[in-house]
């Protein structure tokens, strides 16, 4: 006998017919796994250009301040209740602050997971027909959701919700094949999930009504809907319950938020954002557009119009539907429940909460309201042109109205329009990721110098520090926006290590530092310097303003109604010192010896009044600044380098 004999027949090496034939019978499988991948590695690389930006840190510090209790799950952020969100916001920063890459991690997963569902529902739908490949590419792909993955806030959302809506879908129609309750459970629980990451949840159920009673049961779609409700009333009892629960708590959490929703505003406000969000970003995006971006928010764009291209979109997303309504005899109902969609969970939010309050065409332009379409946009697709399952048995006249064109023409024309589609949303993602990485890279380099600097400074002055609380950079958190909580002591506080001699002060402070310290634009440390005008004793005053129980008038100068800051270089014993400025009176201890003493000083004057708060030997003052503090230009900082973002 052979060597080749003696070997197990399962250990013999496979022929090459074999092994492609088993390609062959896996080649959607194959090819499906390979647009995932393909997936997850485009949008890791996005991600590697993005970082937090201005509700994303409001989020972070609420979940370090917080505890992980009812109040805070229930906290309404953004007009959304997503105790989901908040919950996994807690855990991250437990495990690390501003930490851009574990974020990042946990988004790829849940992309990786959300197309993986979308595969696993198209397959139970569709069968495993190459079909299925183009409303997957459509979801994996589409730019609608690229300016959501840069704004992390908005991902703790509609990501979560995308897999819910996904594993839903496919355990329902597991429940309409097999009629197992079991399979109401399961997507009674992907539903709660849905919930648990913001109110768009709740329109599931109607989704799923609406898939059912569209594809799944036989006649018009009225007397399908009625069918539908009879038939299958043990889940949408099981659901209606879920759905009612949910609703009943986000309206009480509603009335208790200073969030509330506000009116609509003019019609013409509203029909100018509706408009720009289905002509500027919904149908270009859908479309691999919108391929040209307006980064005015620096590390985040919003969609504009490209002559041409943007109206060329609107004669393709034309064609496509009228295509599907000429050959699909359903496929109008496909498009009803995608514009259902829009209409009520990306609209209808926005028309209620902030097109009174921001510009109507700009908010249009904002492509992360559309997030949460790309599911919905996908799925209809495959409804509009594929058949589910099962489906031909119950249409008269068969699914399709009209013969349809040879298969290498279908297969031609899938291409190309495929190719086009996954070109335009490459390029769309590469010029977004252009006009957007250098802002986000200075603002993952500002806190990642800043937390060099608290460290630095912990090391550096054993004796302590005072830093001035100073609104971050514009581009990072906007004060105009978010008031307090785009400060220093909301944001950088946070990282500084435990038990350090560092701590913060107002921007008025009061009292005498041991080292006064502020942020530049870069998040260095460098010592605070009151920036203004300085007036000093005449010279018959011996260089000394004489600070008694008895109020002195000094002369200062501030031309003009302003929040200054009164820098006082005093020596002398130990008092209390007042410092009374156009009708307000701040008073700071002060410690024996020489020592500058900071005190706020609002609105305009040409004369102060100084008084000692204790009596004894008088004490001096031989200069006082009215200014504003500002970062050291000529002190060395902390560090002497940013670091690279």
């Amino acid at each position: 006998m052979t060597q080749t004999e003696q070997l197990p027949a399962a250990a013999s090496p496979q022929s090459p017919t074999e092994a492609t034939e088993w390609i062959r019978r896996n080649a959607v499988t194959l090819i499906a796994f390979t647009l995932i991948v393909v997936e997850v590695w485009w949008k890791a690389g996005l991600l590697g250009h993005f970082y937090f930006r201005q509700d994303d840190f409001l989020i972070l510090d609420q979940a370090y301040a917080g505890k992980l209790d009812w109040s805070y799950l229930m906290t309404i952020d953004g007009g959304h209740l997503m105790p989901g969100g908040l919950a996994v916001a807690w855990v991250l920063v437990r495990i690390s602050m501003y930490d851009w890459t574990l974020s990042s991690i946990v988004n790829l997963a849940l992309i990786a997971a959300a197309s993986l569902a979308l595969l696993r529902l198209l397959r139970i739908a569709f069968g495993n027909r190459p079909a299925i490949l183009v409303p997957l590419a459509i979801y994996a792909f589409t730019p609608l959701t690229i300016p959501g993955l840069s704004f992390w806030d908005t991902t703790l959302l509609w990501l979560p919700l995308q897999l819910a809506i996904f594993m839903a879908l496919a355990a329902h129609l597991m429940y309409l094949r097999t009629g197992r309750l079991r399979h109401v459970g399961v997507a009674t629980a992907w539903q709660a999930v849905g919930m648990l990451f913001g109110e768009p949840g709740l329109l599931v159920p109607f989704v799923l009504f609406a898939v059912t009673s569209g594809f799944f049961v036989p006649g018009t779609w009225r007397a399908a809907s009625a069918r539908a409700l009879r038939s299958y009333r043990r889940a949408w009892l099981a659901y209606g319950v879920l759905a009612a629960a949910y609703l009943a708590i986000f309206v009480t959490q509603l009335e208790t938020s200073a969030q509330q929703p506000g009116r609509p505003g003019l019609f013409s406000g509203v029909l100018a954002f509706a408009s720009t969000l289905l002509r500027v970003s919904f149908i270009p995006g859908a479309l691999g557009g919108p391929w040209h971006w307006d980064a005015a928010a620096g590390s985040y764009a919003f969609a504009v119009e490209v002559p041409v291209l943007t109206q060329l979109s609107w004669v393709v997303a034309g064609l496509v539907v009228a295509v599907s309504l000429w050959y699909r005899r359903h496929a109008w109902r496909a498009w009803v429940i995608l514009a259902g969609w829009l209409i009520v969970a990306d609209m209808l939010p926005v028309v209620l909460s902030r097109v009174s309050v921001l510009s109507p065409v700009f908010l249009g332009m904002d492509l992360h309201y559309l997030a949460d379409s790309a599911p919905l946009l996908a799925f209809c697709v495959g409804l509009a042109y594929l058949p589910v399952t099962g489906e031909a048995s119950t249409v008269e006249g068969g699914v399709y109205r009209a013969v349809l064109p040879y298969r290498l023409a279908r297969t031609v024309a899938l291409c190309v329009l495929t190719c086009c589609f996954l070109a335009g949303a490459f390029w769309s993602g590469a010029t977004y990721q252009h006009d957007t990485a250098p802002v986000a890279a200075a603002n993952s380099s500002y806190i990642a110098t800043a937390v060099a600097a608290v460290k630095e400074a912990a090391t550096q002055l054993p004796g302590g520090a005072a830093i001035v609380n100073s609104p971050l950079p514009s581009n990072l958190m906007d004060p105009t926006l978010l008031g307090q909580d785009a400060y220093t002591s909301k944001v950088i506080a946070p990282l500084v290590p435990a038990h350090s001699p560092l701590t913060w002060t107002a921007q008025q402070p009061a009292g005498v530092f041991p080292a006064l310290l502020m942020f530049d634009s870069l998040g260095r440390l460098l010592p605070a310097v009151d920036v203004g005008s300085s007036t000093r004793p005449a010279a018959a005053d011996k260089g000394c303003w004489q600070v008694t129980t008895q109020p002195a008038s000094v002369p200062v100068y501030a031309p003009y109604d302003w929040v200054w800051v009164a820098e006082l270089a005093y020596r002398g014993p130990a008092t209390t010192l007042a410092f009374s400025f156009d009708g307000t009176s701040h008073r700071a201890a002060v410690p024996a010896g020489s020592h500058e003493v900071y005190l706020p000083a609002t609105g305009v004057g040409r004369t102060a009044t100084l008084t000692s708060l204790a009596s004894g030997r008088p004490g001096c003052v031989s200069g006082i600044t009215m200014g504003v503090l500002n970062p050291s230009s000529t002190a060395y900082p902390m560090p002497f380098y940013p670091v690279p973002g």
